[in-house]
């Protein structure tokens, strides 16, 4: 310490003489040294019997200064003890334990080996002698606990071998015993109290000989050995284990908490209707659960007595268990009632009004009505187009543009000219399929605002009236004193025989909260055949049951949150059991209504659920119940699915019907098999007035993909009749869909989606002429042929007025499908003027339109070597020089202009139009 003698020298130095070595200092090794020499102290006091002094002399040295600082576990070197005061400071306590066991003070000497076991928990000694303080105790768990330690730090270590199957077979651990008896016997097979232990547990315990084995079959043991020890000598070792048996029931005797008693609860003031009762009973859940848990359900409420309520709001905050995600929800929905919803109620009622644009009447229009174009703002392509929807009218037969004697079918097209006539035409074509929606969407869901629904309470004029006061006042009589869980039982059960009236949101939410609170302390047990569930109760089941799916169906699904029923065997929030109870009690009883919104509630927890197999049995249990086949319900707190009757369910049953179907037809689609998947597509496509539209119901492949998979199936069986069917179906359908989107600017990409399917349709139509004959349109009813006349017409006019920038439908196959099918509708038709069909002057009136926009070679010039087809059966038919001849050839002509160029364009007559197309080589071939 050389460096310490040296000081700075400044004026404020001493020159007294005085040095810093005068001044006696503790170093921490002096302190140490100390400590060291003082336990070595201690234990001479020990060794000399001396326990008293050697007791006061740990004691002070483990409250020293040195050691009360030392904190840390004893550290190892090499598998060597680190020599440390922390060390020291576990042999202090070590040896202090010894002192306490000599002098046979247990509790003293227990805890301070536990001390011990805090700085090294890896001494055998310290475990051993933990484990035998604690037997000597009765603590049985802690020295079983402490003597299986020792035994994995050193598993030949016989003492605790030998403590630890008298501490098992104490505690009750025959089967732990056996083993470690087995693992004794291998050592020492003349282990007498081994012997004596396992002959007395197979003699009381004999079905362990049969399963001892299947808990350690590596670890054999024979269970009919004999034990051929004295008796004297067996019934020392049980009457050992017998005292410390009874030592161990002493101690939890000691140790047993001696219940207090409970304190009466009394309620804040007197509900005067369930409402407020609902909130009291959470309340007071809230405040026990606080204040005493153990005891919170066996405390007694009060509710004839109040307390002081001057400070206690007639309106309390409703507090509910954690983890109940729903009920929070419903927590926020009744603290945001009358303020922001109403607003937004208004809101979505009164609507934004939007100033409509007005489209301007197309070639379809005037189809349809008969209406000229404005000429106003036109450009030249498209000035003389307006022609376009009368022409094709007059070229058609009268027999494909309205059924006969139907003097009422032309006043359908005849609208106001005030108003926008294509938005006129999609009313009408889609007004039956919106009252059709319409009316099954009233039938699904039960929308109505807060106000309309306050409204109906106070027509109903039960609740805030003087009845539901007196109902209140008789239920407060009827359970007073009772325990809290007995009140969530009687409040769900009294609230559950008002279902049939409306209930506020608040009051469905505290109802819904209490009766988790029952359901959560009241387990439905696996009870034998002879627990029956009461009707009462039942209809609380049915209640929360409906109300807790309605609410997950609303919000909760979006949010993640499980269904109610659960995924796993028993159920989740709603157990399964409960659903075997209603439908034991369902056919025991006759009340209809009972009955309806059991199966009802069965079936779409199963269908919400994803088991559609059980959903369908369910709903097949209704509709095969002869009590309830013209029951009808309504359910006016649920949000959706209120309405309960027989078509209803036989809508859900068509619509989960359908979805198997579709993912059975995915298989047979996979395995090629074409005529039992057209079998069951012809089925799911038909029209179905009872389906139910849900998302639930979404089908594993969209309806698009449906038709394409049926087309392709008949088309493989060569089944052209029913290609032409499903494929005028199809057309009128896509051109539908195709008209929705015409005039949105964000659906380009799906206005070329049903461009394409239009397309693609009305080439499989004509493959199909194509493969069998004309004939083949004797398969379409007249209604059928006037509808694809008029789709086909439609398309025609849609791809014609379409803008060079848009996308339009492309193809000619529209024009020759209409020349298709009025050519054989003109062999029906007698005319005695000599005319050119109507047939061919529809491919004329193509090549004309087509023409003005260059089309009229697309697709290979289909339409100009249709018409070449047509007139070379025609050029015989009428005289040279003839009216009709001068058109054929003036037709003719215009053909091969397009096709050819020929003639060459300074020598092309005047009725010769440019039509500005590529004309092909002109080659012998051709």
């Amino acid at each position: 310490m050389l460096l310490a003698r040296f000081r700075p020298l400044n004026s404020d130095s001493e020159d007294d003489g005085k040095c810093e070595d005068d001044i006696p200092t503790n170093t921490k090794e002096a302190l140490e040294e100390k400590a060291r020499s003082q336990y070595m102290k201690a234990l001479n006091m020990v060794r000399d019997g001396k326990l008293n002094d050697a007791e006061t002399e740990l004691i002070q040295l483990i409250q020293s200064e040195v050691l009360t600082k030392t904190t840390g576990k004893v550290t190892f070197i090499a598998g060597r003890i680190k020599p440390s005061l922390e060390h020291l400071k576990y042999c202090c306590y070590l040896n202090l334990g010894h002192v306490y066991f000599q002098k046979e003070d247990l509790e003293r000497a227990f805890h301070t080996y536990r001390e011990a076991l805090n700085l090294d928990d890896t001494d055998l000694n310290l475990l051993y002698k933990i484990g035998l303080v604690a037997i000597k105790m009765g603590h049985i768990d802690v020295a079983i606990e402490a003597l299986e330690a020792a035994l994995e730090r050193s598993p030949n270590h016989w003492p605790s071998l030998d403590n630890l199957i008298v501490a098992l077979y104490a505690g009750g651990g025959h089967v732990n015993c056996l083993y470690y008896i087995s693992t004794a016997l291998e050592r020492d097979p003349g282990y007498g109290r081994g012997l004596a232990f396992r002959e007395r547990i197979f003699k009381n315990h004999p079905t362990l000989k049969e399963h001892y084995n299947m808990f350690y079959p590596e670890n054999k043991l024979d269970p009919e050995a004999k034990c051929n020890l004295p008796e004297e000598l067996k019934d020392k070792y049980y009457s050992d284990v017998e005292n410390l048996i009874k030592k161990r029931r002493e101690q939890a005797e000691k140790t047993k908490k001696i219940p207090k008693p409970t304190p009466e609860y009394r309620i804040p003031f007197q509900p005067k209707s369930w409402q407020q009762l609902g909130v009291i009973i959470l309340n007071a859940k809230k405040q026990f659960s606080a204040e005493l848990l153990e005891q919170d359900f066996f405390r007694p409420i009060n509710l004839l007595f109040e307390e002081d309520s001057s400070s206690c709001p007639l309106e309390m905050e409703v507090e509910v268990e954690e983890g109940e995600g729903d009920e929070d929800d419903d927590v926020d929905k009744i603290n945001n009632e009358g303020s922001g919803n109403e607003n937004e109620d208004v809101t979505e009622n009164l609507g934004v009004r939007v100033k409509r644009r007005r489209s301007s009447p197309t070639y379809l229009d005037q189809w349809m009505s008969g209406k000229r174009r404005s000429a106003r703002v036109r450009s030249t392509i498209r000035r003389e187009e307006p022609s376009l929807a009368r022409t094709l009218t007059d070229l058609t037969p009268l027999s494909l543009l309205q059924p006969k004697n139907d003097s009422k079918k032309e006043e359908t097209f005849r609208f106001d000219d005030s108003m926008d006539t294509m938005d006129l035409y999609r009313l009408f074509e889609n007004k039956e399929d919106d009252s059709s929606d319409s009316c099954n969407n009233k039938q699904i869901y039960y929308n109505i605002s807060i106000e309309e629904r306050e409204n109906i309470i106070k027509q109903e004029e039960y609740f805030g009236s003087n009845q539901e006061s007196r109902d209140v006042s008789d239920f407060l009589h009827k359970h007073n004193k009772k325990h809290i869980k007995d009140l969530f039982e009687a409040y769900s059960i009294a609230l559950a025989s008002k279902w049939n009236l409306h209930w506020s949101s608040n009051l469905i939410s505290h109802y819904m909260s209490i009766f988790r609170l029952y359901m959560s302390h009241n387990l439905r047990r696996c009870a034998g055949h002879d627990y029956e569930i009461s009707f009462e109760l039942a209809k609380a089941v049915v209640l929360f049951s409906e109300l807790a799916l309605s609410q997950w169906v609303e919000s909760g699904r979006s949010k993640g949150k499980p269904n109610p029923i659960g995924e796993g065997l028993f159920g989740g929030e709603i157990p399964l059991l409960y659903l075997g109870d209603l439908r034991l009690l369902s056919s025991k009883i006759e009340d209809k209504e009972f009955i309806s919104r059991c199966w009802w509630v069965e079936s779409l927890l199963y269908l919400y659920r994803g088991d559609i197999i059980g959903a369908l049995h369910s709903f097949g249990t209704y509709l095969a119940d002869e009590r309830i086949e013209s029951t009808e319900v309504k359910l006016y707190n649920m949000s959706i699915h209120y309405l309960i009757n027989k078509n209803m369910v036989e809508g859900m049953v068509s619509s989960l019907t359908r979805k198997e179907m579709l993912l059975e037809v995915l298989n047979l689609y996979k395995e090629d098999n074409y005529e039992q998947m057209a079998e069951l597509l012809c089925q799911v496509l038909k029209p179905d007035e009872h389906k139910v539209k849900l998302d639930i119901f979404q089908a594993p492949i969209d309806r698009h993909t449906q038709f394409n998979m049926l087309l392709e199936a008949y088309w493989n069986l060569k089944n052209y009749e029913e290609c032409l069917k499903w494929g005028e179906i199809y057309l009128t359908e896509a051109l539908n869909h195709y008209r929705g989107v015409l005039n949105l600017e964000e659906c380009v990409t799906e206005r070329s989606k049903w461009c394409d399917i239009i397309s693609n349709t009305l080439h499989l139509m004509l493959c199909s002429i194509d493969e069998f004959g004309l004939s083949l349109m004797k398969v379409l009813e007249q209604s059928k042929k006037i509808r694809l006349v008029q789709s086909l017409m439609q398309t025609i006019c849609h791809q014609v007025e379409a803008l060079d920038t848009d996308v339009c439908i492309e193809t000619t196959a529209t024009w020759i499908l209409l020349y298709l099918v009025i050519k054989y509708e003109e062999k029906n038709i007698n005319s005695g003027e000599e005319v050119l069909p109507r047939s061919l002057q529809i491919l004329f009136t193509a090549h004309e339109y087509l023409g003005r926009r260059a089309w009229c070679c697309m697709d290979d010039a289909a339409i100009l070597y249709q018409t070449l087809k047509e007139l070379k059966s025609l050029m015989d038919v009428y005289p040279s020089g003839s009216d009709m001849m001068l058109v054929l050839v003036q037709q003719l002509e215009q053909i091969f202009y397009c096709l050819y160029g020929h003639p060459i364009k300074r020598n092309k007559p005047r009725y010769i139009q440019e039509h500005n197309v590529r004309a092909k080589p002109s080659t012998l071939c051709s």
